[in-house]
């Protein structure tokens, strides 16, 4: 305290103790300009992911209307290798609830808004080769502040090699059980009218 009077009476009131936090600076890609490029995966494994923080990141407010609320967010592109691709968010550092939004480019059109469920979401009807803009943000910047997470794209792998009825699987009678799956598979509900020779029935063997 300082006297400023010079008497026993002249002291001032006591300090305060003031504590200021300076935060980083947005992420590089808090704006769509800024956007990370994004590995796409031939699988939904993720395999390569492209990391990223909410700390300091703010809402975009140049960004087409969505139908989410963005309380902060941020921008990522990858130019598509299928007509279809998975955009998951996993490894979060916390919860958050999450909304996405696709634009075939800043301040384009915007191709799909959505919140639910908030980790996933599947694209269709892509074009091969364009390059297209997924703004991921969240309702509230508050509990998101600090949040770390991972940005995948994926996509669906090719059916089983025996998917199609000429493929199919030789099953020996007796042998050790053969292995199979159906994910990613196919319907068929025809027999092809080429490409393959019909099997005959013979007495419950297939010739």
């Amino acid at each position: 305290r300082q006297d400023c009077s010079g008497a026993s009476n002249g002291y001032s009131l006591n300090s305060i103790k003031q504590s200021f936090l300076t935060l980083p600076i947005p992420p590089a890609n808090d704006e769509c300009l800024g956007a990370y490029v994004a590995t796409v995966n031939p699988d939904y494994n993720c395999g390569s992911v492209t990391s990223a923080t909410f700390l300091s990141a703010t809402n975009s407010v140049d960004a087409e209307s969505c139908s989410g609320a963005f309380g902060s967010d941020l921008w990522f592109k990858f130019t598509a290798t299928a007509t279809s691709h998975r955009i998951t968010t996993i490894n979060t550092s916390a919860y958050v609830d999450f909304n996405y939004q696709v634009l075939d480019g800043c301040g384009g059109t915007s191709l799909l808004c959505q919140d639910s469920p908030n980790n996933q979401i599947d694209l269709t009807g892509l074009t091969i080769g364009n390059n297209y803009l997924v703004r991921v943000g969240a309702y509230s910047s508050t509990y998101t502040s600090s949040v770390t997470f991972d940005f995948c794209v994926g996509t669906q792998p090719p059916p089983p090699a025996n998917d199609n009825l000429c493929n199919a699987t030789l099953l020996v009678v007796n042998a050790a059980p053969t292995s199979g799956t159906n994910e990613f598979s196919t319907g068929q509900f025809s027999e092809p009218v080429s490409g393959c020779t019909s099997p005959t029935w013979n007495n419950g063997s297939i010739n």
